[in-house]
């Protein structure tokens, strides 16, 4: 995915305060810095400012190959709105709440929860869209 859909995605879950997930790391897991010198190229305000100190978004960020795995995403952008959501580490079943239709495709977060909104009538979704239109 192009880095520039990331950071505008990026943006918006912020105002909206939802999570980024990603299916899993960079190459091999045992060697975490380019996944996280790439999530702070998502994260960072400015592209040009890429050392300790820069200004980021405040932004929850989580890799749960699982649950890409329980809903079958194999590809990506993918959106989809659950509820009473929980990334803690464990080692029993998960359990996932879905809320919406997964939406898949390059497009807007505002125009994303506007077609899960015609799908789905969720009071939650609503209140994302008039939050990143400024009317909330």
């Amino acid at each position: 995915m192009p880095l520039v859909t990331l950071r505008n995605y990026a943006s918006d879950l912020k105002k909206i305060g939802c999570v980024m997930v990603f299916r899993g790391t960079i190459g091999d897991i045992s060697k975490l810095k380019p996944t996280i010198e790439f999530m702070r190229s998502i994260m960072v305000t400015d592209l040009d400012c890429m050392k300790r100190g820069c200004d980021v978004l405040n932004l929850n960020v989580a890799i749960d190959p699982k649950r890409f795995a329980y809903y079958g995403i194999d590809k990506v952008p993918a959106t989809l709105l659950e509820t009473n959501v929980s990334f803690e580490p464990n080692c029993r079943e998960t359990s996932y709440n879905k809320q919406s239709e997964i939406v898949f495709g390059d497009a807007s977060l505002t125009s994303i929860l506007r077609q899960m909104d015609k799908k789905d009538k969720n009071e939650t979704i609503k209140q994302y869209i008039d939050k990143l239109e400024g009317r909330a």
